[in-house]
């Protein structure tokens, strides 16, 4: 960057304040060493969060939301150290582990999978020869507008792809005023006539390695992003249908609200006798929306085992890239981060594979059903708890639930509080 000393200061300040922070909210630091200075803003400050081991309760949803992620881990370990077979050429006919379809690449509107695929594939693979090409080829096609509109839709909240496309800009940028081959497929794959519908050994083979994973996933019982969850939801015979209904009514016991009221932001339902406003599944979930928030269970079998009750702490929409990547981003994203610091000061662990590094969101699908019908909804959370300081009978645990939510073509990120409550209270319909 060529700029006075001054000015780059001035932005290297604004941008690290940026980047440090969302909505009011700053990432807790590590205890790692590192060149960048901690930083802070709006009176918030990244506390340290040290190596210590968690030391509050888990329940049995927590042991096995770890166990999960342990085990996508065991398995990305497993693909990393793999032996690869030499090849001389990458061709997408082949089952390529190098490469992993988008959970989005088969939800393009106005594509088949086929198409869609093909383009998403070309696009994370644009330095490969004549795959740049092809885009710029390709530019006056319905079909490449259609897959175009979408791309632009999504990296809207995605900046990673968002970076994929203004490389891809900045290839056609170079090529302005050249002439343009419709007809253009590239080198590494086998043509097959003049319309657009091309490649369809490669496009088999790349729709089959997705079925494929899917299929993977489904017999691991591992979360595989939208596209796999949907499947997955779809043709498991198994997954246990849902005792709860919309307007059923609970009967509500005040006292671990009273007993935690001085020590949790958890805001108690309103009345001892309330209403289902909404139901949702989200695996191995399921909830009870009322008005003031809703119920979090998990069953073993038709048995209740855990129950918390989660109320509204915030939402916000994150205004560009740079906050998103705040919240998002792989290496230092605060949702999967070791600690979460509340605007007050507070400081939670993260329940859900507790440690020192960051790790990956969990990844719901969750369909929520109400009076006026059933919707989907993805939503990127992670589980964070901190002791309240109260002596027993008083709860020994409360909760911080963070999460990105995408919903009907928008996205947004909520933050609930949380503590837990013994399901023999609620009455339920079990």
């Amino acid at each position: 960057m060529v700029a006075a000393p001054a000015t780059v200061m001035m932005f290297a300040t604004e941008a690290e304040a940026r980047a440090g922070s969302s909505g009011g909210y700053s990432r807790p630091s590590v205890r790692t060493p590192s060149a960048r200075a901690p930083s802070g803003s709006g009176g918030y400050r990244r506390p340290s969060v040290g190596g210590g081991a968690l030391s509050l309760p888990r329940s049995s949803s927590d042991v096995e939301m770890s166990r999960r992620g342990s085990a996508e881990a065991l398995q990305r370990y497993r693909d990393s150290t793999a032996p690869r077979r030499p090849s001389t050429r990458d061709t997408p006919t082949s089952s390529r582990r190098g490469w992993t379809p988008p959970p989005y690449a088969t939800q393009t509107p106005g594509l088949g999978m086929g198409q869609a695929l093909m383009m998403w594939f070309l696009l994370d693979t644009l330095t490969r020869p004549g795959h740049a090409d092809f885009f710029h080829n390709r530019q006056d096609d319905p079909a490449y507008r259609d897959w175009r509109r979408e791309a632009e839709k999504r990296a809207e909240s995605d900046p990673e792809l968002r970076a994929k496309l203004n490389a891809l800009d900045a290839d056609l940028a170079q090529r302005t005023g050249q002439p343009k081959d419709p007809n253009f497929v590239p080198p590494d794959a086998p043509k097959s006539g003049p319309s657009f519908p091309l490649l369809p050994v490669a496009l088999l083979a790349i729709t089959l390695l997705v079925l494929w994973r899917a299929r993977k996933r489904l017999a691991r019982g591992t979360p595989g992003g939208l596209a796999g969850r949907m499947l997955r939801e779809k043709i498991s015979p198994t997954a246990p249908a849902s005792p709860f209904r919309v307007g059923m009514t609970l009967t509500l016991d005040p006292t671990p609200f009273v007993l935690a009221q001085s020590a949790t932001k958890v805001r108690p339902p309103i009345g001892t006798l309330v209403s289902a406003t909404a139901i949702s599944r989200l695996d191995p979930f399921d909830r009870i929306y009322l008005a003031e928030g809703f119920f979090q269970l998990h069953r073993t079998g038709s048995a209740v085992d855990e129950c918390r009750w989660f109320s509204p702490l915030d939402q916000f929409t994150p205004a560009d890239q740079q906050e998103w990547a705040f919240w998002l981003d792989p290496a230092e994203g605060m949702i999967g981060w070791p600690s979460f610091e509340t605007k007050d000061g507070k400081t939670y662990q993260r329940l859900w594979q507790p440690g020192s590094q960051r790790i990956a969101p969990r990844v719901f699908t969750e369909q929520v059903s109400d009076v006026a019908g059933t919707t989907a909804r993805q939503v990127s959370a992670m589980l964070y708890a901190a002791p309240p300081g109260l002596s027993p009978p008083a709860p020994d645990s409360v909760y911080v639930w963070v999460a990105m939510v995408e919903a009907a073509g928008h996205a947004w990120v909520e933050i609930h509080a949380g503590l837990d409550v013994n399901p023999a209270s609620l009455s339920l319909p079990l």
